[in-house]
């Protein structure tokens, strides 16, 4: 249908976007209008959310943070001037001691590619949380704040980036699920 896929040719649910089209290619219904139904919910938070922080007027930098089977699902919702201007969703292995060892390695690495903005707002403490402080102030050249927070609004878009990590990993297991069977359905005729 064009009008879904008009409306799914925005960046942010791309990936969501592929697998509505997909399921509905293949009548899958049920699982096309679940999909929908998800991104849907995501577009109405982002619509509803996008200038919740007007009173802000910092960068902000709201990181969520979905744990997957041996990886880490992160979505960065960037808040500039007080208005959400876009996310980033990054896939990395859990290869290290633990999640606080790689979100603490993840912070150090994006950053040093990124824009370091004023403040940076996770969900939940972490041991190394001053030092990666020092370090994003250091690389800033301004001064840098890793924040828990734990107020109305700050939460509701730390919910919002969580929700959009797990969104994300769950399209690509899904994707990577029906490639699996794929293969092996292609190996399995191949040997008739």
């Amino acid at each position: 249908s064009r009008r879904r896929h008009t409306r799914c040719s925005r960046d942010w649910s791309s990936d969501v976007c592929s697998s509505d089209l997909e399921a509905s290619d293949k009548l899958e219904f049920e699982k096309a209008k679940n999909l929908r139904d998800k991104i849907q919910a995501v577009e109405k938070i982002t619509e509803k959310q996008g200038a919740i922080l007007t009173e802000k007027q910092e960068d902000i930098d709201v990181i969520g943070i979905y744990p997957g089977e041996g990886e880490l699902s992160i979505a960065v919702l960037f808040i500039r001037s007080g208005l959400l201007i876009g996310r980033r969703v990054e896939k990395i292995p859990l290869t290290l001691d633990s999640i606080e060892e790689t979100i603490r390695t993840f912070l150090e690495q994006f950053y040093t590619v990124s824009i370091i903005p004023s403040e940076v707002w996770l969900a939940q403490e972490f041991p190394d949380r001053i030092s990666v402080e020092e370090f994003l102030t250091h690389r800033a050249k301004h001064p840098v704040k890793v924040k828990i927070p734990r107020t109305e609004k700050p939460l509701r878009l730390l919910g919002m980036a969580y929700e959009n990590a797990k969104l994300i990993y769950q399209s690509d297991h899904k994707k990577s699920e029906k490639s699996a069977r794929d293969r092996k359905s292609t190996r399995l005729n191949s040997s008739h």
